[in-house]
C-alpha cells in the first residue's frame, strides 16, 4: 500500500510539472524579445507575434514605391518596430501617455515605432497598414522635419489605404456644426475617440482636397522647399499659392459642398434627427390641447356656480 501512495504521489507530480512547464514557456515567450529584419526594417515580437511581423514586412515593402514615388521622399536609414503583446509593455513602451483609442505610434525622432498586437488589443486594424501609416510620420520628419497634424495624419492615412473613411460622420459634423478645425487638430491625443476618428475623416478629405486641386507635385514641392530652409507656411504658399488659412477656408466650403446633405443617405441618423422635433411639437400639442381643455372647465365652474343658475 506504502508503494501504491509513493507512486500515486509520482504520478501527481508528474501531472502538476507536465501542466505547468507549458505556462512558463509561454511566460518566457510573452517576455523575451525576438527580432527579424527586412532591408530598412527591424521588427521586434514575441514569438506569438512571428506571423504578425511577416505580414507587416511583406505589406511595408509593397508600399514602399507608392510613399516614395508620391511624396519624393527616400528612405535612407533603418526603422526599428516594436509589437507589443500586452498593455503593460504598450503603455512602459510608450510612457503611459497615449488614448486608449490609440492602436499604434511613431517617435521619429528614435525612428522607432510603436504597435498593439491584435492579441491583446482585440481590434481589427491591418496590422500591416498601421506600420505604414506610422511609417510615413518618421519619413516625413526626417526628410522635411515637422509639419501640421492635418497633412501629417492625412498623408499617412491615405499613403497606407487604411479604409475608415466615412462620409456620414463628416456629413454629421458639417449638419452639427461640429467641424474640427486644422488648429484643433494638433490636440488630437487629447480626444476622446469619437472626435479623434472625425479629426483623422478631416485630415484624409483636407488632404485629397490638396492631392485633387495641386497634385503629388505640390506635396513633393512642399517637402523639397522645407529641406531648403522654408518654413511650413512658406513652402505650402510658394507650392500651391495660398497662405494655410487660405487652404482651409476653400477646403471647408469644399467640404460643406460635398457633405451638407449627405446624411440623408443615413437613414438611422435622420430618423434621430426627425424624432427629436417631432416629439417636441407632439409634447407642446398636447399641453396645448391640455391647456384648453383646463381653460373650458374652469369657465364651465364658474357658470354652474353663478347665481343665475337655478335647479329645477
Amino acid at each position: 500500500m506504502f508503494n501504491n501512495f509513493v507512486t500515486l504521489q509520482r504520478f501527481i507530480i508528474f501531472v502538476f510539472l507536465a501542466a505547468a512547464v507549458p505556462n512558463l514557456w509561454a511566460s518566457d515567450a510573452d517576455t523575451e524579445w525576438l527580432s527579424v529584419k527586412q532591408g530598412y526594417f527591424t521588427i521586434y515580437y514575441h514569438y506569438e507575434d512571428f506571423n504578425n511581423t511577416r505580414y507587416i514586412l511583406n505589406t511595408i515593402a509593397e508600399h514602399i514605391p507608392l510613399l516614395t514615388g508620391n511624396t519624393g521622399l527616400q528612405i535612407n536609414r533603418g526603422c526599428e518596430i516594436y509589437l507589443s503583446s500586452k498593455p503593460a509593455e504598450f503603455g512602459e513602451l510608450t510612457g503611459w501617455r497615449l488614448p486608449p483609442w490609440t492602436q499604434g505610434v511613431a517617435i521619429p525622432q528614435k525612428r522607432i515605432i510603436i504597435l498593439k498586437s491584435p492579441r491583446f488589443s482585440g481590434s481589427k486594424f491591418d496590422l500591416g497598414r498601421a506600420a505604414v501609416h506610422e511609417f510615413v510620420h518618421i519619413l516625413v520628419y526626417s526628410e522635411a522635419g515637422n509639419i501640421p497634424l492635418w497633412l501629417n495624419e492625412g498623408l499617412a492615412v491615405l499613403l497606407s489605404g487604411e479604409g475608415y473613411f466615412n462620409s456620414q460622420e463628416l456629413s454629421h459634423a458639417v449638419l452639427m456644426k461640429k467641424v474640427v478645425s486644422f488648429d484643433e487638430m494638433e490636440d488630437v491625443l487629447r480626444f476622446e475617440s469619437m472626435k479623434a476618428n472625425l479629426t483623422y475623416q478631416q485630415a484624409l478629405s483636407a488632404t485629397q482636397y490638396l492631392v485633387k486641386e495641386f497634385g503629388w507635385e505640390a506635396v513633393q514641392k512642399i517637402f523639397s522647399n522645407m529641406k531648403q530652409g522654408e518654413s511650413f507656411q512658406e513652402a505650402f504658399f510658394h507650392s500651391t499659392g495660398l497662405w494655410l488659412d487660405e487652404f482651409e477656408a476653400e477646403w471647408a466650403k469644399e467640404l460643406h459642398s460635398q457633405y451638407r446633405w449627405a446624411f440623408l443617405k443615413d437613414l438611422d441618423y435622420l430618423i434621430f434627427l426627425l424624432f427629436g422635433p417631432i416629439v417636441l411639437i407632439g409634447g407642446f400639442l398636447m399641453w396645448r390641447r391640455r391647456r384648453r381643455i383646463i381653460k373650458q372647465w374652469e369657465i364651465e365652474d364658474r357658470y354652474y356656480d353663478s347665481e343665475d343658475y337655478t335647479e329645477y
